[in-house]
């Protein structure tokens, strides 16, 4: 509606295809609802406890909400039979990491093979909505889409899966709080992380007030980097940039059209 949080008429709304959620004032969902069924067949419903495949958890009196993919996570582990397998701390460690990077790429893959870690590599990228601790890991596999062997395909198909069996119900916490609601980041970076390019993988995240994480990024990069400080710094850089979006997204609030 083009005002702040605060106005007796706020409205906010995100959309996927033809699912919308939205959040605001009772008088600020209600212009939306009457501007968007001018033009589209709208169902409405009011809090649900399922969007576009994610479960929202509320609890009202202690101001808190999460956002977990726990039905999706357990069709995964179904899926490919770990669901009595023993759980990890980590969806990744040093040592598979390394394995990864470390195999042969240059035979000719398995088409079979290819799609079967494509499939799964997609499936992990479905949890990405609320599971920003597995962004690494996604990150790395997502390096061998194009020329994945079955020794990928069982590396893949290890760790990720048993930490995301000790681990099925995590999501992303978010909570009202007495206090104000400050906008935080953090960022790091590794040194010439891969293996075989000597390139560095970097990320960041933010959220806004203690605990919910609103912006999340991991990625290998371009540049090759020949100190600590110079990967840290690209790092930091990339997480300037989305704080300097998310800012002038809120300031712009009171000029953005109705």
């Amino acid at each position: 509606t083009g005002k702040r949080p605060g106005s007796k008429d706020y409205a906010a709304m995100g959309t996927h295809v033809d699912d919308g959620a939205a959040v605001g004032t009772g008088a600020g969902l209600d212009t939306l609802h009457d501007t968007l069924q001018k033009k589209f067949k709208v169902t409405k419903n009011v809090n649900p406890s399922t969007i576009c495949g994610v479960q929202i958890d509320r609890d009202r009196e202690r101001g808190k909400l999460l956002s977990h993919q726990t039905p999706y996570s357990e069709g995964i582990l179904d899926k490919y039979q770990m669901t009595d397998c023993k759980g990890a701390e980590t969806p990744m460690d040093p040592g598979t990491a390394k394995a990864l990077m470390l195999l042969p790429t240059d035979s000719a893959a398995d088409p079979k093979v290819l799609k079967a870690f494509q499939t799964f590599v997609g499936e992990l990228i479905w949890l990405y909505k609320t599971r920003p601790d597995l962004q690494f890991t996604i990150c790395l596999l997502s390096r061998f889409l194009q020329c994945a062997t079955q020794k990928h395909l069982d590396l893949a198909l290890n760790r990720p899966l048993r930490y995301l069996r000790k681990y099925t119900y995590r999501g992303l916490l978010f909570r009202a709080g007495d206090g104000e609601w400050v906008l935080s980041g953090k960022a790091d970076a590794d040194l010439a992380g891969d293996v075989t390019t000597a390139r560095s993988t970097f990320g960041h995240c933010l959220r806004l007030g203690e605990v919910g994480s609103i912006v999340t990024h991991c990625k290998l990069d371009r540049r090759i980097c020949t100190a600590t400080g110079q990967s840290e710094t690209y790092a930091m850089q990339s997480l300037v940039k989305d704080v300097m979006w998310v800012r002038d997204s809120s300031m712009n609030w009171d000029s953005s059209p109705s």
